[in-house]
């Protein structure tokens, strides 16, 4: 190749790469305003963002990626635990997670920041909107990074479905940020391995409808899931 037809090659080479990079960047700012659900950043919404970076939550959260691991991802925390429960949890994370200050002593705990009426309500509208965002698929396993483990096939059919639909609920409700399966997961709840051999299907089912209502004193929040949800969950806790 001669010096001329080198210096062609790179002068149309690098127009070509900037029409692209050009193009790639206008397509970007097309779509930032739907996926980043921009229609419903309220100024409640901005403000519960002031909230949260003066406070320092990604010191101990990870939100879309940034932050640290001491504590539960909060992409989508929203989805996993409602507005109520987060309201209530911001307010009293003691009395919330461990049923009080005396059950909290000595375990992993989120200090409580006396947070006022309007501050709770601004964060819990922040985690609203970072939960709708469309982040194509981010955040789809446990907040370990690891997959859950397969489920071993029952022998019949309908029975591995369910257990199936289960394990994704469990990975859906956040389970391994409290609980170790496998291996995988958080220490703050018992292992799930081998529950099938301590509590029969029925407890588990009152267990995953009410924890407090089988012990006022349990540490597990009452997480919302239907009856559907909660026989597949049981279903899948018999394979482990």
């Amino acid at each position: 190749m001669t010096k001329a037809a080198a210096r062609a090659a790179f002068i149309y080479g690098t127009l070509v790469f900037l029409v692209i990079f050009a193009a790639l960047t206008a397509l970007t700012h097309r779509e930032v305003p739907t996926k980043t659900n921009q229609v419903r950043m309220t100024p409640q919404v901005v403000s519960g963002k002031e909230v949260f970076e003066r406070s320092n939550c990604v010191n101990c959260h990870t939100l879309l990626g940034e932050g640290a691991y001491f504590a539960p991802d909060l992409t989508r925390v929203w989805n996993r635990r409602g507005g109520n429960w987060l309201a209530r949890f911001l307010k009293e994370p003691d009395l919330v997670w461990y049923g009080g200050a005396a059950q909290a002593a000595g375990q992993r705990r989120m200090p409580a920041l006396r947070f006022t009426d309007r501050q709770v309500a601004d964060l819990v509208a922040y985690l609203e909107w970072i939960d709708r965002i469309d982040t194509n698929g981010f955040l789809a396993e446990p907040q370990s990074g690891k997959a859950m483990p397969p489920v071993p096939g029952p022998s019949k059919p309908e029975g591995v479905a369910l257990a199936e639909e289960g394990a994704k609920v469990v990975r859906a409700k956040g389970c391994t940020s409290c609980h170790r399966i496998r291996g995988v997961g958080g220490d703050t709840g018992p292992a799930l391995d081998g529950v099938k051999a301590r509590r029969d299907d029925q407890w588990l089912a009152r267990w995953l409808r009410d924890p407090r209502g089988l012990n006022p004193r349990a540490t597990m929040p009452r997480i919302p899931m239907s009856d559907d949800q909660i026989r597949a969950v049981v279903e899948y806790l018999k394979t482990l």
